[in-house]
């Protein structure tokens, strides 16, 4: 069944599928460099593995706390560069969809213009290649959304946090 869904797409659902997988290794990608910015801000409170950094302000900044908010650092700029392709998959996705509209559409009119329309069977292919076309572009573009909103919000936190250490840091201010 699924691969006569992905055959009756046309020729846009394997770049439909390549663009889906990489979305989501890029989604899980970025939640496990969030656990290890997580890990390092926790280094940096002397708190313990998997605390929640909520508020910030808890725990105890240890002296030597640089070295995990440099870390912390260096995991924030690679994942907010990983967000930013994970958006282009998202646009890029229904994109795709649409292109396949346009394709099958294109092959029911030269149908029509050679065949006529005399038999549904034939305009039925081109038609049916539109709409699932479409409908896997929206299809998977709408979880890719929505893992990317979640994660920009997770990203802003865990910048946000951050940056309050780092300010609590350069006053030399316990908690």
């Amino acid at each position: 069944m699924l691969r006569e869904l992905f055959d009756a797409g046309g020729v846009v659902m394997a770049p439909i599928a390549f663009a889906s997988l990489a979305a989501w290794w890029l989604a899980l990608s970025c939640r496990a460099r969030l656990a290890r910015v997580r890990d390092d801000l926790g280094v940096a409170l002397e708190l313990p593995p998997g605390t929640r950094l909520v508020p910030p302000a808890a725990g105890v900044l240890r002296s030597d706390a640089a070295p995990a908010l440099d870390h912390a650092q260096w995991e924030l700029t690679r994942l907010t560069q990983h967000l930013r392709f994970l958006g282009v998959l998202v646009g890029l996705l229904p994109l795709l969809g649409l292109l396949g509209t346009v394709s099958g559409m294109i092959g029911t009119f030269g149908t029509i213009r050679v065949q006529g329309m005399g038999d549904a069977r034939l305009l039925a292919g081109g038609i049916r290649e539109a709409l699932v076309a479409t409908e896997t572009g929206l299809a998977t573009a709408l979880p890719a959304l929505l893992l990317h909103q979640v994660l920009a919000v997770r990203l802003r936190r865990a910048e946000l946090a951050r940056e309050l250490l780092l300010r609590r840091a350069a006053r030399g201010v316990a908690p």
